[in-house]
């Protein structure tokens, strides 16, 4: 779950931005990629093991605030 509140008052060349991501801290993989299948990657080339992936894990919890001006 993510959340953004921004204030930009009447009129005003500035704003302030609060956010938030990953709030429940939940702990998501990102994309699944295929790595070659090389022993530097520790795969066995033809060999009998299945194609080798990386899945990394999404950040934690990220919490930040933000002013923007408008010139």
């Amino acid at each position: 779950m993510d959340a953004n509140l921004t204030f930009t008052p009447n009129g005003s060349i500035w704003s302030l931005s609060v956010y938030g991501t990953n709030l429940t801290k939940e702990p998501s993989f990102g994309g699944d990629t295929q790595l070659p299948n090389i022993s530097a990657f520790g795969g066995d080339g033809p060999g009998p093991r299945p194609n080798l992936t990386f899945s990394p894990i999404n950040k934690g919890r990220v919490l930040g605030a933000e002013i923007r001006v408008k010139y």
